[in-house]
Formats: C-alpha cells, sequence, structure tokens
C-alpha cells in the first residue's frame, strides 16, 4: 500500500549503519546549526563591544583591527599589562577584540576540587596553575611560549612550532588578564578607563547567557495531572509537575517505598502457617516478642521499621547484615531477605551528601533538620476525593525545614558566586573549603521521580503505617501502575485516525516525517479498506 526508504547517498554511511554504529541524518544538520550559532554570537559579541568602545570615546565608527601577525598580536597584548608601555586607542582596542576572540573554559560547575574532572579538566587547570606560579597573564605567558618555538624554514620564512589553539584556560585566567591590562592602561587613559567603564567592558567581554530552561519538558504527575480544552478546541494537559529526585521528600519517599518492600523469609520454615497462635509457643517457653521468629516470614513491627528508616536516612546504603543488626536478628535465626535487598539498599543520598560537605561546619545539624508534621487537609479544595479527607498528608511546611532549603539553594544556583553569597548570608556558611564542597555537588544529574510532592504529601503518612505502595494508591484512589490488563486493553476506546505528530514534538525532523509519512498511509487505508485486521511488523536482519 505505500512505504519509505531513507536513501544513503553514502555507501560508508549505509556499512557503518550495519555494524550498528550509524549516525543519525539529523546529526549533520546539527553540526551545521551549532556552527552558525557559535559565529552569530560570536559577531554579537563583537559588535557589542565595538559599540562601548565608541560610547566611551576610545574608538570611532570608522575603526578596523589592524593586519598584524600572530607574533605582533601577542607581544601587543603582553605589553599592555606592563604599566610602563603607553598602547594606542587602536592598538588597546585590538587588544580587546583579540581577547574577545577567545574568552576560556567555563564549567558549568566547579573546576578546581571536583572529584569527577575528566582529563580535559584536568589538564586546563594545570595549565592555570603553571600561568599563575609565573606571575604573567595568559598574553605575556603565550607570547614567550611563541617566541621560543619560532623558527625559520629553507626559504628563510619564519614560522612557529607552538599551537595556542590547543592550549585552553579557563574564563577566570582571562578574567584576571582583562581586570591587569584594564587597571593598567587607566593609569594613560583615566578619562575614559574609569572604574564604572572598566567593570563594563569586562561585562561585555565575559557576558555569557544563562541556559534556556527546560522546565516545560519536565512530565506531569500522572497521579495529579488533568486534561481540559484550551481557547483553540486543543485537548491539553495541566497539573503539578514531577519532582527532582534528590528532593529531600522524594528521597523521604522512596525511602518508605523500600522498606515496605523488604521481605525476610524464614529458610528452616519451621511453620508453614504465617500466623501461628500464641499458644503454640506457650508449650515450649517463647517469649511473645520473639513470635515472629519462627514465622514463615518476619514481621516488622512499627518501632522496627522506624528504625531502619532512620538508618537509610543517614547512611548511603544498607546491606544485609546492616539490616540483620538493626533487628536484633542472627544467621541462626534463619532468616534471608529477598532479592529487593540484592546488593544493598540506597539511602537518602541528597542528606549524606549535604552531611559530607558540611563536616566541619559547626551548623550541620542544625542545616540537615528535616521534620515532617502531618495534618488532616482543611478543605475541598486539598482533596480530590471524599475518600482522601480520612488520611492525614504531610504539611506543606517542609518547605521550610532547613534541609529542604538548603537543597533547593543548592539545585537552583547555578552561578558560584551568587551561590557563595546566598550561602553565607541565609545559611551562615562561610568557610571557603565548605562552600566549595557544597558548590561541587551536581544534584541535578539524577533527573526526576515519576510523582509530584503534591501526590508525595499524600503517600508517605499511609507509607509509615506500613502500606505497600500499591495500598497505598489504592487507598488514595489512585491506580499504581500505568499497565493495563488484557480486558483493559481490549476494551479500551480505540481513534479511528491516528493524530499526525506535532512540528517540533519529537525535536527530530527526519523522524517527524516519516511517522508522518505513515500516519497517512494507514489512515488512508482506513479511509478506502476499512479496520486493519492485522499488522506485519518486518524487520530487517
Amino acid at each position: 500500500m505505500g512505504s519509505r526508504v531513507i536513501p544513503y547517498s553514502d555507501t560508508n554511511i549505509a556499512a557503518e549503519f550495519s555494524k550498528g554504529k550509524g549516525n543519525s541524518p539529523c546529526m549533520e544538520r546539527t553540526r551545521c546549526r551549532q556552527m552558525r550559532r557559535n559565529l552569530d554570537r560570536f559577531q554579537l559579541h563583537r559588535d557589542q563591544l565595538k559599540k562601548m568602545l565608541c560610547d566611551i570615546g576610545l574608538i570611532n565608527d570608522s575603526f578596523k583591527i589592524p593586519p598584524a601577525n600572530p607574533l605582533e598580536k601577542w607581544k601587543t597584548r603582553a605589553d599592555a599589562a606592563v604599566s610602563e608601555t603607553k598602547l594606542s586607542p587602536d592598538e588597546l582596542a585590538g587588544v580587546l577584540f583579540h581577547i574577545n576572540h577567545r574568552r576560556g573554559y567555563k564549567h558549568a560547575k566547579s573546576d578546581l576540587g571536583d572529584s569527577k574532572q575528566t582529563d580535559y579538566v584536568e589538564k586546563i587547570n594545570n595549565r592555570y596553575s603553571e600561568i599563575l606560579k609565573s606571575g604573567k597573564t595568559v598574553g605575556q605567558y603565550f607570547y614567550e611560549k611563541l617566541k621560543e618555538s619560532e623558527v625559520a624554514d629553507a626559504n628563510g620564512k619564519r614560522h612557529y612550532t607552538y599551537r595556542i589553539k590547543e592550549q585552553v584556560c579557563p574564563r577566570k585566567a582571562y578574567e584576571d588578564e582583562v581586570d591587569r591590562i584594564l587597571k593598567t592602561q587607566s593609569e594613560h587613559y583615566p578619562r575614559i578607563l574609569t572604574e564604572e567603564n572598566r567593570r563594563a567592558i569586562k561585562q561585555v567581554i565575559f557576558y555569557q547567557r544563562p541556559l534556556k530552561s527546560c522546565k516545560n519538558l519536565v512530565s506531569f504527575c500522572r497521579f495529579e495531572r488533568h486534561e481540559f480544552l484550551n481557547k483553540s478546541g486543543k485537548k491539553v494537559e495541566s497539573g503539578p509537575k514531577v519532582s527532582p529526585r534528590t528532593s529531600p521528600l522524594a528521597q523521604v519517599c522512596r525511602i518508605y517505598e523500600t522498606i515496605n518492600n523488604i521481605r525476610l523469609v524464614n529458610i528452616d520454615r519451621r511453620y508453614q502457617k504465617s500466623d501461628p497462635t500464641p499458644s503454640l509457643f506457650d508449650d515450649i517457653g517463647l517469649a511473645p516478642k520473639d513470635y515472629r521468629k519462627l514465622m514463615p516470614e518476619y514481621n516488622f513491627s512499627e518501632e522496627e521499621r522506624k528504625r531502619i528508616f532512620d538508618f537509610l536516612n543517614t547512611h548511603e546504603k544498607m546491606s544485609e547484615k546492616n539490616l540483620l543488626e538493626i533487628l536484633g536478628l542472627t544467621s541462626d535465626d534463619g532468616f534471608k531477605p529477598d532479592k529487593t535487598l540484592g546488593k544493598g539498599i540506597q539511602g537518602n543520598t541528597t542528606r549524606c551528601q549535604i552531611a559530607d560537605a558540611l563536616r566541619d561546619c559547626p551548623l550541620k545539624e542544625s542545616l540537615l533538620k528535616f521534620d515532617l508534621t502531618e495534618e488532616i487537609p482543611a478543605s475541598e479544595s486539598d482533596v480530590d476525593t471524599a475518600s482522601e479527607k480520612l488520611h492525614p498528608q504531610v504539611s506543606a511546611t517542609y518547605i521550610r525545614q532547613p534541609l529542604y532549603q538548603l537543597w533547593h539553594t543548592l539545585y537552583s544556583i547555578k552561578d558560584k558566586e551568587e551561590l557563595f553569597g546566598v550561602l553565607s548570608n541565609k545559611f551562615g556558611i562561610v568557610d571557603q573549603t565548605t562552600l566549595n564542597r557544597l558548590y561541587a555537588i551536581n544534584f541535578v544529574k539524577d533527573g526526576y521521580a515519576n510523582k509530584s510532592a503534591k501526590f508525595m504529601r499524600k503517600l508517605i503518612p499511609l507509607l509509615r503505617n506500613g502500606m505497600e505502595y500499591s495500598e497505598a494508591c489504592a487507598a488514595l484512589g489512585k491506580k499504581h501502575s500505568n499497565s493495563l490488563t488484557k480486558e483493559e486493553n481490549d476494551n479500551r476506546p480505540l481513534q479511528w485516525h491516528l493524530r499526525p505528530i506535532y512540528k517540533g514534538e519529537l525535536r527530530q525532523p527526519v523522524v517527524e516525517k516519516i511517522l508522518n509519512q505513515m500516519i497517512n498511509i494507514v489512515n488512508a487505508i482506513k479511509d478506502e479498506y476499512g479496520e486493519i485486521d492485522e499488522v506485519l511488523v518486518v524487520l530487517a536482519s
């Protein structure tokens, strides 16, 4: 009825694709688009710098960067940081444009003290340390390297074997150089290079726009979302978004879910009944508190669940040995955990990372406080169904707890200087080593949980009482799984036509084009021949 063939003009692409190494047809398009973006942003930076220098009167609109060989450019740049050397306005502007061309490497997180540094970042930091020890600017350092590598070929033409382009330095090194050059040259141009103008020039050279927000890509909580028709008649979703996985509330919820899934089986199987009567053990003189030790499956008491939670909340991992010690059991008692425990149960990683960073801080214990109080919903708007009125929920005041406030600060603020200011002023953390350790924590990389904070507030009190996750969801009138039963799948209503994919919905134009062609074929077949009885999917071997 119809087909779509993806053509490969290059035989190498087809060969690589057959080996599982093929690249998406979009990759080349993406690469070219990124090159255009980088060029556009560089030109924008250059135009803004020229406008700034014209506004303060250093150059005029007719200024053009004078041509020069690499050694001359770097010599002028090196001399600009020497107080005895006065550059002409055009030479000084040329130096600033030269720095603007390459502004150094800036990492999204701390370049120093990050245990997960790549070799690339490590080399950059080592090069920066070498420059700092020499007491030179980046320009002076590279000028000397170039001069040392100057050689002449057979025709007497001089060239340089040292490749500056491959010697990347951090952004901080270039910022220090600009500060030093502008301060030095301000002695010769006091009216033009005022403190305010120097600050403005530096801002223009090193301005870097923040990353675009991707909050629109975060999923709605499937337990709390709802659909409605917008003004154009299109069905859209709304509701609370899912919570970050590293949120202290999400960590607590996950720990309670895990605790209620732990199963300890008595491998001796002394008794097959799960509810032996006390009189059965009275005959052998067994104390009532030890009844559970002879059951096929160990039943956790409320106090034992609390001890397990306290351990997981303060440790990154709990092993089988840790669990048995918490319960006061030994290997002789015959209990063995099921696969839930596996190689260990993950604890509260958020709290542990912050606690490790605050190891020497006198405010450590107060900043790690995260007490959850429960309350009954006060109004109809706080519950979705009448059954939820019977269940308490975590109070919304959890967001004012110190641990949550500190986590949210580390999660949301990316700029190092801004983060240090907030940690000092709001939390009283002033030790530089502690600040660097906190900055190095990355709470974003773990992504998002599958529930919103709103639903977790309702779920946690039920999990605290020992309910399993599925039981707690059922008590709240929700279905814990998206999976359909066979009966539900057979009875669900199907649309006659497949909905076309909107432009940009998948962010892959080639894939969108192919899928829309398939959708058009399927819809045309149904219009012409009626319902499709069978679909045969053929995969290339």
